[in-house]
């Protein structure tokens, strides 16, 4: 078997089969919040400026997904929309190209270290991987990142060039522009490097170099904005945008004790069978081949147990869960690597060992896990896809050893499933690629199989957008993340941002006020959708059907409302 799965006929049939898999299923659903991070981008890209028009703190990506916007609309619409690829296809495909670029480039920088064996899995795995889903967000475009942060840390040990430094510099740039929370990793990637420093490694001039191309990026953000909103505008727009929002529904404190209490609880979990093991050993024989075998079957038990508990909403977030027992794992599998992992590239440098590397490696996933931790107002899953990176550190190390092949079969079975039967859709929960779905035949979203509910509900946006709104017109969509109207108009978004929540808070009203050239003329709400009653109980619901009392038209639960 394992003779089999090093083949190299074997490994081309299943790159192209998964392959194949990935991009046929491109075409199929939408999840909830593509809706709104895509209007989000395009909203950049039409010349909303940031923080001044568009009140969020994740629009700063817009400036790297310009060129895609602009190379679509500019060059491409015509050709692709005549062969029924719609813009949301379109970036998906281009999400999943740059995707399996960076594999490539994965797989090749792993193939002159040490962990050459396992180079192709490792790449594997990262382009099956699903991060939110398939296509461009702030998770998705930092994952881009940290995965060529990690890259050039091991193409540095390879080469020993501090021009690596510069590109490491340029990914943590890019990652705090997806996510700008992790602004907090630049300094924790300083601090990680004067310990080396400490402990005899030659850092200094590196971390300099890494320093000075970070200062660079954000003055060059800072002339973007200039040229752009004006830096004092945009700043003192970015204080008004934090003082009115109100995006999570408990305290910062009661947040992050949640988030540590289920990093406990996870870590209990993941070394339950190791402390037995242990036990065990004290009183007790046992190979390490026999306990590394108890661990594979205990993380696929784990992964069948935490599946069939509700298995008509399995999700994505449930793999996460496995993902994160593999990420505490990895202190004792580092322990026990093999000793023959010595050097990494062709330096053959004692003092550069692959563990090493794969600590670092593992110090940058629990940064990012925790700036993420703080971040979010969702659970552990979240945070925990930046898990995965340790675990592609493991696939490389864990490979050449054959009693560990049943846990890495486990683990690519898992993501087989996730990435050929299950697929992200709606709110998540169980969906899978055997539903019946209708493709959209126009607007932004050609080509791509929606449910019918989903459908419906497109075809009667797209309707009242075409007859009802023009480019002039400043329109705000209530519920825009569940919404697909702004991605089918070109009128203004009347709104500070898509996830502007106005059954809940009043920064929409806020917004106004800083910037009453945005006031609506026109507003689109949902009736069908759960959180039309919560909308009719706020304050800033009823100020809205009360200026608003015009019905221009409807259309299903749709109605278009105008002073």
């Amino acid at each position: 078997m394992t003779k089999l799965f090093n083949s190299t006929p074997f490994k081309i049939i299943l790159a192209v089969v998964l392959g194949a898999a990935v991009f046929v299923n491109l075409v199929q659903g939408m999840y909830l919040d593509e809706n709104g991070l895509l209007t989000l981008y395009r909203g950049i890209y039409q010349g909303e400026r940031v923080f001044v028009d568009s009140w969020s703190e994740y629009n700063m990506a817009g400036v790297l997904m310009y060129p895609i916007f602009a190379l679509y609309y500019q060059v491409l619409e015509p050709s692709l929309t005549s062969i029924g690829v719609g813009m949301v296809l379109y970036t998906r495909i281009v999400y999943m190209i740059l995707r399996l670029l960076i594999a490539v480039y994965l797989y090749f920088t792993l193939k002159k270290t040490e962990f050459e064996e396992g180079a192709f899995y490792t790449a594997l795995f990262y382009f099956l991987f699903i991060v939110g889903w398939r296509n461009f967000s702030y998770k998705s475009i930092c994952d881009f990142g940290l995965i060529l942060l990690i890259c050039f840390i091991f193409r540095y040990c390879q080469h020993n060039h501090g021009f690596y430094f510069v590109l490491m510099g340029i990914a943590s740039c890019i990652c705090i522009l997806a996510y700008p929370t992790m602004i907090i990793l630049p300094f924790a990637f300083v601090i990680g490097g004067l310990i080396l420093s400490y402990q005899g490694y030659e850092m200094i001039k590196n971390l300099t170099i890494y320093g000075i191309t970070c200062l660079v990026c954000g003055a060059l953000y800072l002339v973007y904005m200039q040229f752009t909103c004006g830096i004092l505008q945009g700043i003192n727009s970015f204080m008004l945008f934090l003082n009115s929002s109100n995006d999570y529904d408990d305290s910062f404190v009661v947040r992050l004790g949640m988030m540590v209490l289920s990093y406990v609880v996870t870590a209990a979990i993941a070394y339950f069978p190791v402390v037995c093991i242990e036990l065990y050993k004290k009183f007790r024989a046992m190979s390490e081949v026999a306990a590394e075998v108890i661990l594979g079957v205990y993380w696929i038990a784990f992964m069948v147990a935490v599946c069939v508990v509700k298995v008509d909403s399995i999700s994505y977030s449930r793999y996460i869960y496995g993902i994160l027992i593999l990420f505490w794992w990895f202190p004792y599998f580092a322990r026990e690597a093999k000793s023959s992992y010595t050097v990494v590239g062709s330096y053959k440098q004692a003092d550069i060992s692959a563990t090493l590397v794969c600590w670092v490696v593992f110090a940058i996933t629990c940064v990012s896990q925790g700036v993420w931790a703080i971040s979010t107002n969702q659970d552990i899953t979240v945070p925990g896809h930046m898990a995965y990176y340790i675990v592609l550190a493991m696939i490389a190390m864990l490979i050449s050893n054959e009693q560990y092949h049943h846990l890495v079969t486990g683990l690519f079975l898992a993501e087989i499933f996730f990435t050929c039967i299950w697929m992200p859709d709606k709110n998540g929960g169980f969906h899978h690629v055997f539903e019946q779905r209708f493709y959209v035949t126009e607007g932004a979203l050609q080509g791509v199989a929606l449910s019918q509910e989903d459908y419906d509900k497109n075809q009667q946006v797209m309707e009242l957008m075409n007859d009802y709104v023009t480019p002039e017109d400043k329109l705000l969509v209530t519920f825009a993340f569940n919404s697909t109207a702004y991605l089918n108009t070109d009128a203004i978004m009347a709104t500070g941002s898509p996830y502007t929540r106005p059954q809940i808070d009043t920064q929409l009203l806020s917004f106004w006020e800083s910037n009453p050239d945005y006031v609506a003329n026109l507003v689109l709400i949902d009736k069908g959708i759960d959180k039309y009653q919560e909308l009719l109980e706020s304050e800033c619901g009823q100020y809205l059907l009360s200026e608003y009392a015009n019905e221009v038209a409807t259309n299903g639960d749709f109605v278009l409302l105008s002073k």
